[in-house]
């Protein structure tokens, strides 16, 4: 089974094509690049928000920390003013940022090597469903917006109207101890939380489940975006009817030509006279005036007979006769005639 591997187009979706050697990627090599790819992303966010502070988009209220009540058991009680300050157009803009960052981390690596640095690691690729190519930057953008960037924005709307709320409301309001039995936040943005909360999660387990009931593994995610992930072959694939069983050989019976992706190769059909392989066995034994040749077994990734090998060709020894009978032994010379001195 050396080299043996699963034909092209072999999934029972007919619109997408595994190249041979490769199968769609196991749902927890993609659970993990997607985790740790949301890792890296995040920790990438440190560079808005350093420009955001930076560029004083948002920051501390001077005239809240002057009221803060050091000494105190609830230090916030007596704090007025609002707590944060923020320039929320500089705010818009910063957290638009980090968005197409987000969005240029994934979509970058598959257009241009079919896969995150943590794919790469986990050897997937994300490819077209019909060509194996890398993906074009509207499939890779849709790709995205499905997967990530629609609880991306989701997230970043309510930070901004949370940051938006803080600088508008009293610190005591909500840090002091009257915070605890007031109700908290504003109506507004515990909507907010909750559609982002439970909203993002249900979306997840829905891409999660269409992804692994899907015969190609493509989510909704895929199926919009026209891709599919694809990982490579890690160990040999049977094929159905392969090994044969006792007493029998491969192909089966009806078996042969190959399906899609194995194109049949010289010696298929035999020449009239031949045979292939020797009926009721595998491998065949020799037939009468045959020897199996150099190319017998074939080399991973190929069949037999090799080229040349079987039957023999042209500038082998002659074979012989089966059917005919041995040649006679040659008979002996006859003696020279008497001459009539000798009578």
């Amino acid at each position: 089974m050396s080299g043996w591997v699963v034909p092209a187009n072999a999934t029972p979706d007919p619109s997408v094509v595994v190249p041979a050697g490769t199968r769609p990627a196991t749902m927890g090599y993609r659970i993990g690049a997607w985790l740790l790819d949301g890792i890296l992303v995040g920790l990438l966010g440190i560079i808005p928000f350093i420009g955001a502070i930076v560029t004083g988009a948002v920051g501390l209220n001077q005239r809240a920390l002057d009221q803060v009540d050091t000494y105190g058991n609830f230090p916030f009680d007596g704090v007025t003013a609002p707590l944060i300050k923020a320039n929320l157009s500089l705010l818009v803009f910063w957290a638009a940022v980090y968005g197409a960052i987000n969005a240029a981390y994934f979509v970058v690596s598959w257009v241009g090597s079919g896969a995150t640095p943590f794919q790469k690691l986990l050897k997937i690729r994300v490819v077209d469903r019909s060509s194996s190519r890398n993906l074009t930057v509207s499939q890779a953008s849709l790709r995205w917006f499905v997967l990530n960037g629609l609880g991306l924005i989701v997230s970043l709307i309510v930070l901004v109207n949370m940051v938006d709320w803080v600088t508008k409301t009293p610190t005591n309001q909500w840090l002091g101890s009257s915070y605890r039995y007031s109700g908290g936040l504003s109506a507004a943005l515990g909507a907010q939380y909750t559609l982002l909360s439970w909203g993002s999660t249900i979306w997840s387990i829905v891409l999660l489940i269409t992804a692994a009931t899907n015969s190609a593994r493509r989510g909704i995610h895929d199926r919009l975006a026209g891709s599919v992930v694809l990982s490579p072959m890690r160990y040999p694939v049977p094929w159905p009817g392969y090994p044969p069983p006792p007493g029998q050989y491969w192909p089966a019976p009806g078996g042969y030509p190959p399906g899609p992706g194995y194109p049949p190769g010289p010696g298929y059909p035999p020449p009239p006279g031949s045979y292939w392989p020797a009926p009721g066995s595998y491998p065949p034994p020799p037939g009468p005036g045959y020897s199996p040749g150099t190319g017998y077994p074939p080399p991973p990734g190929s069949y037999w007979p090799a080229p040349g090998s079987y039957p023999p060709g042209a500038g082998d020894p002659p074979q012989p006769d089966p059917g005919g009978s041995p040649p006679s032994a040659p008979l002996p010379d006859a003696p020279p005639a008497e001459s009539p001195e000798d009578a």
